[in-house]
């Protein structure tokens, strides 16, 4: 039981094969002559007998995750992560090692929504963000975007610079938003090395790829509709899983046809994405009723969420954040106690650990 010996455990283990071998457990002793000394034969003898059987990667049994199942039993499956917006919270949310596809008409807000979700994950969990955003550039635009809905208004005077609370969100940012640039078109893989690279240096916990369309697999990219789509998720998928991530991908629409209601087989190649994805929203802006619709097309278990339900939100023009608010048994009249959140989540007085609570 020491490096040596461990090495040549493992070393037999893969000469030998799996189904071959057993381990023994010297609880704490460096092998089998210190544990008779130590314990005696028959406790040697007992130690042999409860030897276990080397596990097989990829492969489980209840008695492996026994506390999870137990708590299962008790509890019921949990609510997912959420945001911080209380009706949409109702109707969704998830799990990490999943991701998340928001589509929508082009200039529907489906951008802005994304960056209200991970600054509600952000201040909720601590977590960290990249973005791959070809999209949003320059990034000092977006940035711009960002930290106007952390402060509560939108940043464009000067004398705002010298404040307490601005160098506070700087800082902020600086830690837990990252960027991915990449010269020329976005690859796929390219991306997801540059992400991992983040994960183990800052420990992101959001992958956004902003749109999915201009971060091309190009492995794959001679390969039919259906079939790249489905190589694209697994890859996505499967990074996701493997680093118990987030991740979201916002999708653009094919052509619309205007007498049907959008769903997702109007992203291209939605077929495939309806069938490997696990969540799916929509974000529909009426400019008319000036408000936003976001919309559950898919939701992986009834858990995390209601397929088909909808909420609707403000967009505040103070800021850029969304604001929840009830409607009217019609659609069209907004209930009259509407009310805007513009706090600055920066100001003096709020609890600020950038590494403890955020905000």
């Amino acid at each position: 039981n020491d490096e040596a010996g461990i090495n040549t455990r493992n070393e037999m283990i893969r000469r030998f094969g799996n189904t071959m071998c057993f381990i023994v457990d010297f609880k704490g002793c460096k092998d089998a002559n210190e544990y008779l000394c130590r314990y005696g034969r028959e406790a040697l003898r007992t130690c042999l007998d409860e030897a276990k059987n080397v596990p097989i990667d990829g492969v489980s049994c209840v008695g492996d995750w026994k506390d999870e199942f137990e708590d299962y039993l008790v509890n019921g499956m949990q609510k997912g992560f959420q945001t911080g917006l209380e009706s949409f919270d109702g109707i969704f949310s998830t799990y990490t090692g999943q991701y998340i596809v928001v589509t929508g008409k082009p200039s529907s807000g489906k951008s802005d929504f994304v960056d209200m979700m991970v600054l509600g994950y952000m201040k909720k969990y601590g977590w960290s963000v990249a973005y791959a955003s070809p999209e949003n550039k320059p990034n000092k635009i977006h940035a711009g975007k960002l930290i106007s809905k952390l402060c509560g208004a939108w940043i464009r005077e000067s004398s705002q610079l010298a404040t307490g609370w601005y160098k506070k969100a700087i800082d902020y940012m600086n830690q837990k938003i990252k960027y991915i640039d990449l010269n020329g078109s976005y690859d796929l893989e390219l991306v997801l090395e540059k992400a991992q690279q983040l994960i183990l240096r800052h420990g992101i916990k959001i992958l956004v790829i902003d749109p999915y369309n201009k971060v091309r697999l190009k492995g794959s990219l001679k390969k039919g509709l259906n079939e790249y789509t489905n190589d694209y998720l697994l890859e996505f998928d499967t990074f996701c899983r493997k680093n118990d991530i987030l991740g979201i991908l916002v999708m653009h629409p094919k052509k619309l046809d205007k007498e049907t209601e959008f769903d997702f087989y109007d992203i291209k190649g939605g077929g495939e994405v309806a069938d490997m994805s696990p969540h799916i929203l929509l974000v529909d802006r009426d400019y008319n009723a000036q408000n936003t619709k976001i919309k559950v097309l898919k939701v992986k278990f009834a858990h995390l969420g209601e397929n088909n339900a909808h909420v609707h939100l403000k967009w505040n023009e103070q800021n850029g954040r969304y604001t929840d608010y009830q409607y009217q048994q019609k659609e069209a009249q907004m209930c009259s106690n509407l009310m805007f959140d513009n706090k600055n989540w920066f100001d003096e007085g709020e609890p600020l650990g950038l590494e403890e609570a955020p905000f």
